[in-house]
């Protein structure tokens, strides 16, 4: 039985990015990143990370080699919960230490990096053919576009919600992931898998 390799910490993958001048925040790289796994499709590395990042830097510029582990890891990390015997998705969000605003703002980012992903991969996002998936992306997209501002009730209430969303946010993509899996190996045979270049 494999353990899931946990995810670098949320403000190093943001600073890593930041300092590499990366398309994208934290959340939303990661949320895309799941989505292309999500979907089946062969992600390289290597290609993924050159998707990322906008600029060139020296082989010897240690600090750049340093942020590009930084997001190896998340990839290893992330590929690595994908293909594991008891798939338990992690969600790169910031801390619970965290200004509640923040991690709303995040989550949502998320959501919209995992939407963008499954567009980019071509998977129908709106009016997918599969009841399930059409409601589990359908939630997805609401959840991309909440605001802290939506949250008028007391700090107690409003962490529960967030709580609350983040867990939705997880099983609706744990299903998106199930059916478009079961769907992919059905058509197996019939088609090659897509790959991410």
């Amino acid at each position: 039985m494999t353990s899931t390799t946990s995810l670098p910490p949320f403000e190093a993958v943001s600073q890593a990015l930041e300092q590499l001048h990366a398309l994208g925040t934290a959340a939303e790289t990661h949320g895309l990143l799941c989505a292309l796994f999500s979907s089946g499709a062969v992600v390289h590395q290597e290609a993924w990370l050159n998707s990322l990042i906008t600029s060139h830097f020296e082989a010897n510029d240690l600090d750049a080699k340093h942020n590009q582990d930084i997001l190896t890891a998340l990839y290893t990390a992330t590929e690595d919960g994908f293909h594991s015997e008891q798939f338990e998705l992690q969600l790169l969000l910031p801390g619970d230490e965290t200004d509640l605003e923040t991690r709303v703002e995040a989550l949502a980012e998320w959501c919209q990096g995992f939407i963008s992903g499954l567009n980019l991969i071509g998977i129908p996002v709106e009016n997918h053919p599969d009841t399930d998936v059409g409601e589990a992306l359908k939630d997805l997209i609401e959840i991309s576009c909440i605001s802290y501002m939506d949250e008028q009730n007391g700090d107690d209430e409003a962490e529960k919600n967030y709580t609350e969303l983040v867990e939705h946010t997880r099983l609706a993509v744990i299903l998106v992931y199930g059916e478009l899996r079961s769907a992919d190996t059905q058509k197996a045979g019939s088609q090659s898998s897509t790959t991410l270049h």
